[in-house]
């Protein structure tokens, strides 16, 4: 018996400049704690699994042995027989690595389109798992996925090799993609897109359009 949880069990969480274990947020004494970070870097490099798998198996053994204290008082954390991290295979692989975005909507954040580029490889550690689960759920975030000059080989890379069985892509559906119009005609993803921004005035200043009311 040892504590762990779903997300640092199956969960993979890419943003900029780290990988996360999980993206929950959680208050303790008044102070906001989570989206716990795996690894962490300084400057762009390559980052093989096989680094987030010791990374994740060191935050497990430093959890129950009380020297890192970063999830404690979350709710998901839960003591029970959880199967060794190496023996795992991921359920969930959220894809915010960037926050580049052709837009600049005024009611976003700069996390999302703050212009970083991606600092490690996606291809380089995509290309390392080698197993996922049956039931594998995939975000594409970020910035603008589909900005991504890189985001058409990526995303068929991806889809042939994890076959993933829910797949979302957080897009403002401004910028055309074949490889995303061919996986919506076959069903094998879906995309969520804000055609509001509050307000009409708010919409005209973002979109500068008059089509919509």
């Amino acid at each position: 018996m040892h504590k762990s949880c779903i997300h640092i069990q199956k969960s993979i969480y890419l943003a900029p400049n780290e990988i996360r274990a999980c993206c929950q947020r959680f208050f303790v004494d008044n102070k906001i704690k989570g989206d716990v970070s795996l690894i962490s870097l300084t400057e762009p490099r390559e980052i093989d699994y096989s680094e987030v798998v010791k990374a994740k198996e060191k935050l497990v053994k430093d959890i129950n042995n009380g020297i890192d204290d970063r999830c404690s008082g979350c709710l998901l954390l839960k003591e029970r027989n959880w199967p060794e991290i190496k023996d795992e295979k991921l359920n969930t692989i959220s894809i915010e690595n960037h926050s580049q975005c052709n837009m600049k909507c005024s009611y976003c954040s700069d996390t999302y389109y703050g212009g970083i580029e991606p600092q490690y490889p996606l291809a380089h550690l995509f290309n390392n798992i080698n197993d996922v689960g049956d039931d594998l759920h995939i975000a594409w975030g970020g910035g603008e996925p589909t900005i991504r000059k890189d985001f058409n080989d990526l995303f068929l890379t991806v889809n042939r090799k994890f076959h993933p069985k829910t797949q979302r892509v957080f897009t403002n559906a401004l910028k055309y993609s074949s490889a995303l119009q061919n996986a919506l005609d076959d069903r094998a993803t879906s995309i969520t897109t804000s055609i509001d921004a509050g307000t009409e005035a708010t919409f005209r200043k973002v979109r500068d359009s008059k089509g919509l009311d």
